[in-house]
């Protein structure tokens, strides 16, 4: 017993750091609403930087400070843009370092991400871009220095439609997270009445993530609905 009550001191402790560090992801995406609302004008020169901002927004723990239920959500209404221009400008910004991004335009940037992905193995955009010339799946050698943006698109499309490398969206989870959210989510339903689990699938390179959603005041249920979990998984 006296186990699980230092356990969910430690929580209420890691509650608090929470409230402040919530504030602190709130300040961090007002400053790249602001900056965003100020370069919409500017978007095709100021795409890169826009980009970046962007990216500091997709976090959801930035998200979720600033009050909105998602990053969809957050760019209707807070930015005035689609959820899909938004993705663009975050692989543009993903892709490219500033320097490269500044002898490109927003679209023929986009275009180089769509194509490499199309292509796929270790074909990245900053290769192609350093490559200049590339052999594309069922095109044939194209020279991308001097291609534009259609072009470039015209040639992605192509390639997708031999190589059938379509956009991926997730990560495999381990066979043990898999396991520990079944028991969390079950948990949290059970426990913590109000709350929510939802399931994220990251980047390959950070793996599989949760978000567990709910009122700070079922902080303490939450914790112990986990720690529950984490003994049953």
């Amino acid at each position: 017993m006296g186990n699980t009550g230092d356990k969910l001191d430690a929580i209420e402790r890691v509650r608090k750091v929470g409230l402040a560090e919530k504030r602190k992801l709130a300040a961090k995406g007002r400053a790249a609403i602001a900056f965003i609302r100020s370069k919409k004008d500017e978007i095709a020169r100021a795409f890169y930087d826009i980009g970046k901002e962007l990216v500091t927004l997709s976090d959801e723990g930035v998200v979720s400070a600033l009050g909105h239920p998602s990053f969809a959500s957050l760019c209707d209404v807070e930015l005035g843009m689609s959820p899909s221009q938004a993705a663009r400008l975050m692989k543009v910004a993903r892709s490219f370092s500033q320097r490269e991004a500044g002898s490109l335009t927003a679209a023929k940037a986009t275009a180089l991400v769509d194509l490499a992905h199309a292509i796929g193995g270790k074909t990245t955009p900053k290769g192609l871009l350093e490559r200049k010339t590339v052999t594309v799946p069922g095109v044939g050698s194209i020279d991308l220095a001097s291609s534009g943006a259609a072009e470039i698109a015209r040639a992605a499309k192509r390639a997708r439609a031999k190589t059938g490398n379509t956009p991926t969206r997730g990560v495999r989870l381990s066979t043990e997270d898999k396991s520990f959210l079944r028991h969390a989510r079950a948990a949290v339903d059970r426990d913590a009445k109000g709350a929510t689990v939802q399931a994220i699938a990251a980047s390959s390179a950070t793996g599989g993530r949760f978000v567990v959603k709910g009122l700070i005041r079922d902080a303490r249920a939450i914790g112990h609905a986990l720690i529950r979990a984490a003994d049953e998984s």
